[in-house]
């Protein structure tokens, strides 16, 4: 689930470099709902009781020890909420006011998303630093 949540405004970010000018900030605004929705669903079944949830722990490079770990705790979730509560309005302002490189300026939008997110949601060092 948490790697659902990083990596979801990356692929929007993504498609908005291919569709049509036009639906650029459509498409990225579509990608951040969704990923608001999904942190909103982490948020839903959060055991207050404390401690890391949704823990997702994979090895990457195991001789150095290094793996691709995601975690959430109560203030992660807090900062993790906001960023997706925040990415919304930026994104719809920007379209309303207009941009020179829509696809462009969407895809680095979302793509600095996706590093706030996984910096928040990391649990190893080597990809708290990667994000």
């Amino acid at each position: 689930m948490l790697s659902s949540i990083i990596w979801t405004p990356l692929v929007f970010g993504l498609i908005s470099l291919i569709v049509p000018k036009r639906f650029a900030p459509w498409t990225a605004i579509f990608g951040a709902v969704i990923t608001l929705g999904l942190a909103i669903g982490v948020f839903a079944g959060f055991d207050s009781n404390g401690g890391v949830q949704y823990i997702t722990d994979v090895e990457w490079i195991p001789g150095l020890g290094v793996g691709y770990s995601l975690g959430i705790t109560g203030v992660s979730l807090v900062l993790v909420l906001l960023t997706t509560v925040a990415w919304i309005p930026a994104i719809a302002f920007s379209a309303l006011r207009g941009v020179e490189k829509p696809a462009l300026y969407y895809f680095m939008l979302l793509a600095g998303e996706t590093a706030t997110l996984g910096a928040f949601l990391s649990t190893d060092l080597l990809l708290f630093v990667l994000f």
